[in-house]
């Protein structure tokens, strides 16, 4: 500022200067004598001009010195600046998403309150152990009928209109199916022939598996009398899973009653596997669990002579299609084995064709199931030593059956043959 007035006066006294030397001397500035300027007045304005300087240097220097003087503040005082000049973010002015709070938070986590059940039962009487029938499927269906019942005061009767119309039965939780052979039932057709399906759904709704109940029946059908079923969960594919939902239909007009549902393991409650033999074992030293041996065209007795441990079966085959044929008339319900297992030797062995037919069905009759030629699973060469044939059941049609026979032929004549420890295994 004190720099910008100098500049102003120091001009001012210049253009004085130069007028009164340019024109004091002209003709026509000598006539008129109150234009002119004296020496005298240039040096007033030049003082009062250095004057008015000095005032604002010295306006200049007080405000240097107070701007350097420490601002006397208390220390509370910063902090109320900063809070008004800078204004604080509130919710109201940016809104913050937050998750909503509920009066019980515990509820939002279904897995602390719907664990699977391990309850057995599903129906006796009415429908127990967290089952229910689904409200779509009550026009199809009356639950505690008295009409047709096997044990107890009630059955389901079902009357499946066909078109794959569905009975829906649930469970909110859902069933963990671990340590659980099967689904047990027993069922009665109106008519007898009824043709009735069954599938598993996991509690999201996911088809787990499904079934033919007639194929599990003792008869192969559904008929007029009641009949107990086992269905092996592994047929379900529900090996250990969670069943949230049972499905009943068919395809063509069915009325049956179904009576005492509920998972189960083998042996147990009233079954099909119940109804037959359940051990495994078909000769261990003897003839065990209900078999029986008869024979053609060869010679057969027990010995010890020969035997791998305790007493063999000796077998000689007197001429072509020879063998010996073992029976059990209640049959063996194979639903949870996968092999036939035996121990055989005999030198005879490497050339004659020797085969092991199996027959059965669930209607406890004596149809052939299936053969194969021990050959491939013959282990060594050295046919005089005690080696283990393993035949798959699945290569002889006999899976989730019941067998009634096995029958063991030679497609030529041989010497001794000794057979011993015959079983079912896994």
């Amino acid at each position: 500022m004190k720099y910008v007035i100098t500049i102003i006066a120091v001009g001012v006294v210049a253009v004085g200067v130069a007028f009164t030397l340019r024109f004091a001397n002209m003709p026509f500035f000598s006539n008129v004598s109150e234009y002119s300027i004296s020496q005298t007045d240039l040096l007033a304005s030049v003082s009062r001009v250095e004057a008015v300087q000095e005032e604002v240097v010295a306006e200049e220097t007080e405000k240097e010195v107070v701007a350097k003087q420490p601002t006397k503040v208390t220390p509370k005082q910063p902090v109320k600046e900063v809070v008004k000049e800078t204004p604080v973010v509130t919710h109201a002015e940016t809104p913050v998403v937050a998750p909503p709070v509920t009066a019980n938070p515990q509820t939002e986590t279904p897995k602390a309150v719907l664990q699977p059940s391990t309850e057995d039962a599903i129906y006796y009487d009415a429908f127990v152990g967290g089952w229910a029938i689904a409200e779509q499927s009550k026009e199809i269906f009356t639950a505690n009928d008295k009409s047709y019942v096997l044990n107890g005061n009630a059955s389901l009767n079902l009357q499946l209109p066909g078109g794959w119309k569905e009975l829906h039965v649930d469970h909110a939780a859902g069933v963990a199916t671990a340590h659980k052979d099967g689904l047990k039932l027993s069922i009665v057709g109106d008519k007898g022939g009824e043709d009735v399906h069954l599938a598993f759904f996991n509690p999201a709704g996911a088809r787990i598996g499904a079934v033919r109940i007639q194929d599990y029946t003792p008869a192969r059908a559904i008929t007029r009398e009641y009949q107990s079923v086992f269905i092996p969960i592994r047929k379900l594919n529900a090996e250990n899973k969670v069943v949230g939902k049972i499905v009943l239909s068919s395809e063509e007009y069915a009325h049956v009653y179904i009576d005492d549902m509920q998972f189960g393991n083998a042996g147990a409650g009233e079954s099909a596997a119940s109804n037959y033999v359940t051990q495994p074992e078909v000769f261990t030293d003897s003839f065990v669990n209900a078999w029986t041996k008869t024979s053609w065209a060869s010679d057969v007795a027990l010995t010890t002579e020969g035997a791998r441990s305790g007493t063999a079966i000796k077998v000689i085959f007197n001429q072509a299609y020879g063998n010996i044929y073992l029976e059990n008339t209640i049959g063996f319900n194979t639903y949870t084995k996968h092999r036939l297992t035996f121990n055989i030797k005999g030198g005879d062995l490497a050339s004659a064709d020797v085969s092991v037919a199996l027959y059965g069905g669930h209607s406890g009759s004596k149809e052939k199931l299936g053969a194969i030629s021990i050959k491939e699973y013959l282990q060594s060469t050295d046919y005089w030593s005690y080696q283990t044939v393993s035949l798959p059941l699945s290569r002889i049609s006999a899976e989730d059956t019941v067998v009634t026979a096995i029958l063991i032929e030679s497609g030529a004549a041989t010497g001794d043959i000794y057979i011993d420890d015959i079983q079912f295994a896994f």
